[in-house]
């Protein structure tokens, strides 16, 4: 029976109720590690999986500072999960390393959990990579562990060659197809206090999923566009900038899309008005060279903001949104509407249920075919009006079970005997 505080989206009560009536208690002995965001939907995907068997106390997860809301923390701690939270950093610019040492930690309290109570494995549910690439190395070949990686950015920190079985959620079709403009709408709605109705000059750095979906709804609300990208392809409605400063120069709100450091502080000596820069990424990877840079000029008894920063320069003010964290994370309980982000933690459960059959060599594994399928189709048929986002031709392909496998990054794995469903 699932009794928990937090929302039951249909889809991943589907998913659950699907592998249930296919694994059992697929969940049942595994020590389960997470990296994530602590939100109301973070906490139906961990009431699922204690529905699939897991036990509460076998549950480790570390939330981030810039996501957490607090009303979700308690009822996780209540529910008997053990979980924390970094502090807020001290640093601008030093999350990363920061929240590594805290990475440490969790895996120095579930070293000694399967120290004393032998488990079947672990596996790893992970928003950013920082815990699939921590594993510790006393770990690897004592017991079965893998993991689930949920974000293009957690792939490029973990590498090309991960030390466990990884199940691929980042790469898979679905994710990468469904996902982004779901947030560059939240992105949007999220801004209204700071965006003016009016048309704006608007620079986005990085023309990925994220960057573009988020070109896209600026030029639907007739904004003027400047894109710039390390892959200089002409985008239809983008003006193309020649550099990052350049792009800077033209804009009034700087939309950060790269998933890294993406602005240097060349420009800075050159930059005229007020700008204002959002990232759309993950942590404060975006601004990094500019947060260590405006660090060292605020003044001490400012420098714990995590909110907007504003530091004004002799010919230009400078404003990062949210401290330079993502402007989609403003701490209430989700950051892309529920009916919406039941996609993503329906793709992680299945994810981590593919992981606990995935006991082949390490390397990255495409998310189960079916699965996506599964949960897209039911998506649509839930919420018809999606298709006007992405057009019947984008959704008519998941009814493809190869078209799926084929945009689907990662191998097959040798270690999973059947298919989810």
């Amino acid at each position: 029976m699932r009794s928990s505080p937090f929302p039951s989206p249909p889809i991943l009560r589907s998913v659950a109720d699907c592998l249930r009536l296919t694994s059992g208690s697929i969940m049942n002995d595994w020590c389960i590690i997470g990296v994530q965001h602590l939100l109301g939907t973070t906490g139906s995907l961990i009431q699922e999986i204690l529905y699939l068997g897991a036990e509460p106390s076998n549950i480790y997860l570390l939330g981030k500072h810039y996501s957490t809301n607090q009303d979700v923390l308690h009822e996780l701690l209540r529910l008997g999960i053990n979980v924390r939270v970094n502090r807020t950093v001290g640093k601008w610019g030093d999350f990363s390393k920061e929240f590594d040492t805290y990475v440490k930690q969790l895996w120095r309290d579930v070293r000694v959990a399967v120290g004393h109570d032998r488990k079947k494995g672990i596996l790893i549910l992970d928003d950013g990579g920082h815990c699939i690439a921590s594993v510790p190395e006393s770990l690897l070949g004592c017991l079965p562990i893998a993991g689930v990686e949920q974000t293009t950015s957690g792939v490029t920190r973990i590498g090309e060659a991960p030390s466990i079985p990884v199940v691929a959620v980042a790469l898979s079709a679905a994710k990468s197809r469904i996902e982004s403009p779901l947030i560059s709408e939240t992105v949007i709605k999220k801004m209204k206090e700071v965006i003016p109705p009016r048309r704006m000059r608007a620079g986005v750095i990085g023309l990925g999923n994220i960057g573009l979906a988020i070109a896209s709804a600026l030029l639907s609300r007739g904004d003027q566009v400047f894109g710039y990208d390390l892959n200089m392809v002409p985008v239809h409605g983008i003006a193309m900038c020649r550099n990052v400063g350049d792009l800077i120069a033209k804009s009034d709100f700087i939309f950060g899309c790269t998933g890294e450091d993406a602005t240097g502080i060349s420009w800075i000596d050159e930059v005229m008005g007020t700008k204002v820069f959002l990232s759309c990424s993950s942590e404060d990877r975006e601004f990094r060279s500019l947060l260590t840079w405006l660090y060292r000029r605020m003044p001490s008894e400012n420098r714990s903001s995590t909110d907007r920063i504003e530091v004004r320069l002799p010919r230009a003010t400078i404003q990062l949104l949210r401290g330079g964290f993502p402007v989609n994370f403003d701490l209430t309980d989700e950051s892309v509407p529920l009916k919406d982000i039941q996609v993503t933690r329906s793709l992680l459960l299945g994810g981590l249920a593919q992981a606990s059959m995935a006991s082949g060599s390490p390397g990255y594994i495409k998310l189960d075919s079916r699965l996506q399928r599964l949960v897209v189709q039911e998506w649509i048929e839930q919420f018809p009006e999606r298709r006007s986002t992405y057009g019947n031709s984008v959704i008519d392909q998941f009814s493809d079970l190869k078209w799926i496998s084929e945009h689907s990054g990662g191998g097959e794995s040798s270690g999973v005997t059947h298919s989810l469903f």
